[in-house]
């Protein structure tokens, strides 16, 4: 958002500067370090040419086949409901498919698509403050139809040539997010294995989808494949259009727009191409990251081949990793090294347009020392490093720049200290208690709403089978409690399901688990 680059990339000379700086052309001059390492890294791989985009009758028919009716979209026009009543009848369905093509072909902007309408969802149940909602922007439907396209094209594009580095797991086919998270896991084992000192630092990107600069979405999906003309109608349709809000009292008849003649950023909540441009995004952003060395490098086991793990992200919320070369260094002299990856990250995400939010990241310092007393190795605790190797105690805590810019230390968890990522509470050294309580409590909030209401015996095993079990079955490959505790935490699902089923609570569970095919 700086000059010169902002000229450069949005003013007459954009097409020509973004395609010079595929092909690493580029001569803009800057002395940042991290601004010259991100721009080299948007360089498109030699032999790999755009992909032209468009929408024929058939993708279109099947697209709106599947679409749900009720997804919400601008109420200002046509909503999903008439597209989809359109590809009942061929002529309906030939002109709404002429009618998206058009864009794609020429990055045209219909008006009726510059309309967006703003509307403010809880992030937590019950938390109404302004500052802890979620905006969400609801688009035109063929505005959104035409913007999946574009996200999908992208990915499909960039997993042929795989432009996607192995740490980003979100929006990949056969990538889901429970494997990313047994990822992480074993990593913490092997480093308890090797017993190599390592910083592990978590963080989230504020509002990342709200603080995308345009120009710079635009080029990671050039890098996509993805053609200028087409990605101009979908950024242009953001930077034109007029702002709505939605509140309990209904829409406002007054529209917003931007304050200066610079438009709004971001490629907005609810964008059906969201997850795939911080995909595209974000693998620029790992380039950065395996240039400069950071991770974990090691040997597999059998192939002997080496392997590094250097970021483990899905969509924006990401682990750096920054490991000792050997086990024979201690924990205090890597935290520069930790520090040094943090600030490589954080600044490549600012270059973005994002920013990291200090008070939902936090960090460990992984370090073993040898228990005589029961043989084995520990993990170290805060009160085991010492200070005396350090400047001053204060530094061994990896320091970010806040939302204004100033200075703070990110939090450090004690190893065996939970922390919910992906869904799941996780840390270093095992901690099977954390999880097993917070199944616990689902399990029995279950049960408690289901108790007092009244369901058709043929409904139970279903909604058993779909809600709670469900629940329960995402961490599974993360946990390691006994048949005791898990016979104890599906107790009191069962005792309030069967009875609703017509079985008797007491029924032998043997029975209860066994195959539909061994109970006839």
């Amino acid at each position: 958002m700086t000059e010169p680059l902002y000229s450069d990339f949005n003013g007459p000379n954009a097409k020509s500067n973004s395609q010079a700086l595929l092909r690493g052309l580029y001569e803009g001059e800057t002395a940042d370090p991290y601004l010259v390492s991100f721009l080299d890294h948007c360089r498109r791989p030699e032999g790999l040419e755009d992909q032209p985009l468009e929408v024929d009758l058939e993708d279109h028919v099947s697209f709106w086949r599947k679409m749900g009716e009720h997804k919400g979209s601008k109420p200002h026009g046509l909503h999903n409901g008439h597209f989809k009543a359109g590809v009942a009848f061929n002529l309906l369905a030939c002109c709404d498919t002429i009618f998206r093509s058009i864009p794609f072909a020429t990055g045209f902007v219909p008006a009726q698509w510059c309309h967006l309408l703003n509307f403010a969802i809880e992030k937590k149940p019950g938390k109404i403050r302004v500052d802890l909602m979620r905006t969400i922007q609801m688009m035109n439907s063929e505005l959104q139809a035409n913007n999946k396209r574009v996200g999908k094209s992208a990915m499909a594009y960039a997993e042929k040539h795989n432009l996607i580095p192995k740490g980003q797991h979100g929006s990949h086919k056969r990538h889901q997010a429970i494997d990313l998270a047994l990822t992480k896991r074993l990593t913490w084992d092997l480093l308890h294995l090797q017993r190599r000192p390592a910083g592990w630092i978590s963080n989230d990107a504020k509002s990342c989808f709200d603080r995308i600069v345009h120009w710079v979405a635009i080029i990671s999906l050039m890098r996509f494949g993805i053609q200028w003309r087409t990605l101009r109608s979908m950024f242009d349709t953001l930077m034109k259009s007029k702002h709505r809000v939605r509140t309990g009292f209904g829409d406002s008849d007054r529209v917003f727009t931007p304050p200066t003649l610079i438009p709004f950023q971001g490629c907005g909540q609810g964008n059906g191409a969201g997850p795939p441009i911080w995909v595209a995004i974000s693998s620029i952003l790992l380039g950065m990251m395996i240039s400069k060395g950071f991770g974990f490098d090691f040997l597999m086991s059998i192939s002997l081949a080496p392997l590094l793990a250097d970021c483990f992200c899905f969509v924006d919320d990401t682990d750096v990793c920054q490991a000792a070369p050997s086990p024979d260094q201690s924990g205090e002299s890597i935290v520069p090294e930790v520090a040094k990856a943090l600030k490589w990250w954080s600044n490549g995400v600012r270059l973005t347009g994002g920013a990291i939010r200090p008070d939902k990241s936090f960090w460990y310092l992984i370090d073993f020392k040898w228990n005589a007393r029961q043989g084995v190795w520990k993990f170290r605790r805060k009160g085991d490093f010492k200070p005396s190797l350090l400047p001053t105690m204060s530094e061994i805590a990896v320091e970010l720049d806040d939302l204004d810019g100033t200075p703070v230390h990110l939090r450090w968890l004690e190893p065996d200290e939970s922390a919910k990522t992906l869904g799941i509470l996780m840390s270093p050294c095992t901690n099977r208690k954390a999880q097993l309580v917070v199944m616990q409590g689902k399990a029995k909030a279950w049960a408690d709403q289901i108790q007092p209401s009244f369901l058709h015996q043929y409904n139970v095993l279903p909604l058993l089978r779909t809600t709670i079990q469900k629940t329960l079955e995402y961490p599974m490959a993360l946990t390691f409690f006994s048949q005791q505790e898990w016979d104890q935490l599906l107790s009191p699902v069962l005792r309030a399901a069967l009875p609703k089923a017509g079985i008797c609570r007491n029924f032998p569970c043997a029975m209860v688990y066994a195959p539909l095919h061994s109970k006839e």
